[in-house]
């Protein structure tokens, strides 16, 4: 909060504000492609069909501008420390996204379900031989 602000201040939309509004309002109405990139293992895994570009052609085609792509990684990469991402995840990923852009949809490409990983292994605070140790968020 700047030095001259007061809490009972109304908030200041930063100057990018009617441009963000602008981008939303233009991928009005979306459509969630939920339950396929971040179902686990595959995309099939919740009975979705696969995706294809038939597809995104005839969710444009009902009048959608836009599709939310949840996508989760964590199963997709390797181990420390580059965590690279398997290449042929990352590549159907990337086959949907140009799908979609190609049908002059927006992509709202989301992180979804990794969380849950660093959750259940926090980085530790301290060494795992230290005395005390812990993990965050354990009493």
């Amino acid at each position: 909060m700047p030095a001259t602000a007061q809490a009972a201040d109304p908030p200041v939309p930063p100057p990018s504000a009617p441009a963000a509004r602008s981008a939303v309002a233009a991928m009005q109405p979306g459509w969630n492609m939920g339950n396929t990139y971040d179902a686990i293992p595959d995309e099939t895994s919740w009975i979705n069909p696969p995706v294809t570009r038939e597809l995104l052609k005839k969710v444009k085609s009902q009048g959608f501008r836009s599709i939310r792509l949840p996508v989760t990684w964590g199963i997709h990469q390797g181990a420390a420390p580059d965590y690279t991402i398997d290449r042929a995840w990352m590549a159907k990923v990337r086959q949907v996204v140009d799908w979609a852009l190609a049908e002059d949809l927006y992509v709202l490409l989301n992180m979804h379900h990794d969380s849950w990983m660093w959750v259940n292994n926090p980085p530790r605070t301290t060494t795992p031989s230290s005395p005390g140790t812990r993990r965050r968020g354990t009493r």
